[in-house]
């Protein structure tokens, strides 16, 4: 008898056991969450709900090894945003431009409609010094997201704690034009 059958885990109790991990987390109760998540991988390893709320969990927990070979699980089973996404910021904290820039460029390659893999690129090439296709992928961010204010601030953080205040000022310049009168705030 295996550790599922033991612990009465079968593909008919995965979904209230996936509800259970929820009310866990609901209620801080981190330890209890991640078990009940990893219970569900014995029952199907390529439970994808249940392998990208682990994720989610080992990232909030920052239980960072985990959370990349959690990550890395994610994408052999299909393309998941956040998995790439995580594995790039990781590497980014890390000081491994290159690794997070490949991440990044994974991400916008699987959903070249993200504004949030662009930002992310954006991001990663600017600490690399790329200033000119770190502009470039921010904006292509800020087209996709239609110029929105949370963009903006966002491009914006990220300029600004890179020394790059002229460059975010042309952001703002080109997204005060490009705003409907009714969507500004100025």
């Amino acid at each position: 008898m295996n550790e599922a059958d033991k612990a009465g885990l079968t593909a008919e109790t995965a979904g209230p056991r996936f509800r259970l991990a929820e009310v866990y987390l609901l209620l801080g109760d981190m330890a209890n969450a991640v078990k009940g998540l990893q219970q569900l991988e014995q029952i199907d390893p390529k439970f994808i709900e249940a392998r990208k709320e682990l994720l989610k969990l080992y990232v909030l927990d920052r239980r960072e090894p985990e959370a990349r070979v959690e990550a890395l699980a994610v994408l052999q089973i299909q393309p998941v945003l956040d998995a790439y996404m995580i594995l790039g910021g990781m590497a980014e904290n890390n000081g491994n431009l290159a690794e997070a820039i490949k991440q990044y460029q994974a991400a916008v390659a699987k959903f070249p409609d993200s504004g949030v893999a662009k930002r992310g690129l954006g991001g990663a090439l600017l600490l690399k010094g790329d200033k000119a296709q770190a502009m470039a992928a921010f904006r292509e961010s800020l087209a996709l997201s239609k110029y929105s204010s949370e963009e903006l601030q966002r491009v914006n953080t990220l300029l600004l704690r890179a020394n790059e205040s002229e460059e975010a000022m042309k952001i703002l310049d080109e997204a005060a034009g490009k705003t409907s009168p009714e969507r500004r705030s100025f």
